[in-house]
């Protein structure tokens, strides 16, 4: 039967899947080239070198149909289930095609026969090539593929790959074979040296579908060895791993670590040129012995070729380890006589002071120095994990320190009190503790008596050196008052107050002109407004302390407001206004009615709601105001609530 460009309305005839496999060809024995490649393409159909269609006698006779679905043997006489695994794959393409495209389909010896009418075939056939690997590698796939109805999976030795991408197409049916090519996401597969399947499995139809016809796939793309290594032989054949072109090539030292900024030499052996690949930090990149120089951990490939063109790789590791940054403090050290200093050392995990004399332990990392020998250096030498070392330096110079005289050498007073101090003998000072000095001029600062406590002054001379001097404080406490009130009597017209003393032993308040008697711990004090009051006292040491307490003026805000009125002109409650006794300031007075709706709003404390809304009398029923303003104390206040006018 000729074959069909589109699928017809009732029977069709897919196309199969034309699989090429484009490769180096398989030489003879003893050849300068070996079938042995890193690269091995894999074509249906179209050279994607050359971009032109591959000619029918260049098909590639190594595909092989490995497996179909069990329910389609028995729909074709006189075949079973087994001998479809090795059925014969002579109808790689339809004979009586042109070639303007190749596939590999499956395509039986005889006429198709419908057991019953209408019926698939075949629901999904498997198309496998072989491979060798003559050596274990990781390869890398780089498929793409184009397929007559749909791919449901991909396998290496049985095993799907990749993992999650989605191969099943829609349940819809093109009316013709796919014409344009889909990516599938690049995978690699660590391997054994031996033979190995790419199988691919190719559906008819979506299962359910019911039509007879064969199933076909097209491929594209390359399997590579990741290492670069020439391992790969296109077929099953175990021969070709056994070519004169196996060449063995050593790159030494093998995975090996260095310090950042030394300097190694690499050594590659077994070929005649050599390139090392990546060329970084390297000397000479097409040496057998580059010098490496670097500070980043690298590992290199290198390619040899001997005389007849042969290649053979190698690799190793060279891992940079850092040098650690050592740290010394601190810098500079002016040691006075009899004083002594820890030095501190960071960035490493062990390390060695030279020379060591004066330290306490010359491998601490915070060794104390105690004796200096006039002026010179400390060598730090700091090493970390890898064994790389890096170095600081601390001076150090012996001098002596400072006379330092501080006055007076003791005093005391009342907790508050400021007394002058007075320092000689160095340029520049440093009190401790400094609470209560104020230190804006250290050689005469003022002293704010806190508590008792010993002062210390330090002396900085020129060269750093120090001297202390100290001085004590001897601090005696202010009483410590407390004032209160006690209201007696508010009203809208005034406040009368009991105030109250602790804490002292004679107490005087001010201001005075509301006190029945300022002198006392208790006076009775009557005020129209708020007012605040402080009371001093004294204690037996003649210290003063002092408190204060404001009296609030509590003139009351009283406001009534009637809950229901009845405006029918009798004279009785014909009007709704709030009733303001005193102690509040209204701005405004709002009511509206159940819907929401403003009925009446004022800002006049005498004018009242007569119950109409304009001059229509309200209904009866429940309104709803708003009452705003200012309290006896000038605070903001809003008062809401209901009325009911009843007529």
């Amino acid at each position: 039967m000729p074959w069909m460009p589109k699928r017809l309305p009732i029977r069709s005839y897919c196309l199969g899947l034309l699989l090429m496999i484009a490769m180096l060809p398989r030489p003879a024995m003893g050849q300068a080239l070996c079938s042995l490649t890193d690269v091995l393409s894999i074509n249906t159909g179209y050279n994607h070198i050359t971009s032109t269609l591959i000619p029918h006698n260049q098909r590639d006779t190594f595909w092989r149909v490995t497996g179909i679905s069990a329910k389609s043997a028995s729909y074709f006489p006189g075949i079973g289930a087994l001998p479809y695994v090795s059925y014969s794959v002579v109808g790689m393409y339809w004979p009586t095609r042109s070639s303007t495209s190749e596939w590999i389909s499956f395509l039986p010896n005889g006429t198709y026969t419908e057991v019953p009418p209408n019926h698939v075939d075949s629901l999904w056939t498997e198309f496998s090539r072989d491979f060798r690997l003559c050596e274990a590698d990781t390869l890398s796939f780089d498929l793409s593929l184009t397929d007559d109805n749909f791919c449901e999976w991909i396998k290496v030795d049985g095993i799907a790959v990749p993992p999650a991408f989605p191969f099943n197409e829609p349940a819809t049916v093109a009316t013709s074979h796919h014409t344009s090519w889909t990516a599938i996401p690049k995978f690699t597969m660590a391997l054994a040296a031996g033979v190995h399947r790419l199988t691919f499995r190719q559906h008819n139809y979506p299962v359910g579908r019911v039509i007879d016809n064969p199933v076909g796939l097209s491929v594209k793309g390359t399997i590579s060895s990741v290492s670069l290594r020439k391992s790969i032989v296109g077929y099953a054949s175990a021969l070709d791993c056994k070519c004169n072109c196996a060449l063995t090539v050593l790159a030494q030292p093998k995975d090996t670590t260095i310090c950042a900024g030394d300097s190694m030499t690499l050594r590659a052996s077994g070929a005649n040129t050599y390139i090392w690949s990546p060329a970084s930090f390297l000397s000479n990149a097409y040496s057998a012995a580059p010098i490496f120089k670097g500070t980043t951990s690298t590992q290199y490939i290198v390619q040899g070729t001997d005389s007849s063109g042969c290649k053979g790789y190698d690799t190793l590791m060279l891992t940079v380890n850092p040098k650690p940054t050592i740290v010394a403090s601190p810098k500079a050290i002016l040691l006075c006589v009899g004083d002594s200093v820890q030095l501190q050392a960071a960035g490493g995990t062990r390390y060695v002071w030279q020379p060591g004399i004066g330290l306490d332990d010359s491998t601490s990392s915070k060794p104390k120095l105690a004796l200096a020998m006039g002026a010179y250096k400390i060598v730090l030498r700091g090493y970390n994990l890898a064994g790389c070392s890096n170095t600081d330096t601390v001076a150090v110079s012996m001098l002596p320190s400072p006379v330092v005289v501080a006055l007076p050498p003791d005093t005391a007073g009342c907790v508050g009190n400021t007394v002058q101090l007075y320092v000689s003998g160095a340029p520049s000072y440093t009190w401790l503790p400094n609470a209560g000095i104020d230190d804006r001029d250290p050689k005469n600062p003022k002293l704010t008596i806190t508590n008792s406590i010993s002062y210390v002054v330090k002396g900085t001379d020129s060269n750093g050196c120090s001297g202390y001097d100290t001085i004590n404080i001897k601090a005696y406490p202010k009483p410590e008052l407390r004032a209160s009130q006690e209201r007696i009597n508010d009203n809208c017209f005034g406040n009368e107050v009991q105030l109250r003393a602790v804490g002292a032993n004679s107490y005087t308040w001010t201001p005075d002109f509301y006190c029945n008697n300022p002198k006392i711990a208790n006076p009775i004090v009557t005020i129209p407004s708020t007012q605040t009051f402080t009371v001093y006292g004294s204690n037996d040491a003649g210290c003063m302390g002092s408190d204060t307490v404001t009296v609030l003026f509590a003139g009351k805000s009283i406001v009534r407001i009637p809950n229901a009125f009845t405006p029918n002109n009798d004279g009785l409650n014909d009007k709704f206004r709030p009733i303001i006794v005193c102690g509040f300031d209204m701005t405004e007075f709002l009511i509206y009615n159940r819907w929401g709706q403003q009925v009446f709003a004022t800002s006049d404390k005498n004018k009242a709601w007569d119950g109409n809304i304009g001059n229509v009398e309200a209904e009866l029923g429940v309104y709803f105001y708003l009452l705003k303003g200012n309290d006896a104390n000038g605070e903001s206040l809003v008062l809401k609530g209901d009325v009911t006018l009843v007529r």
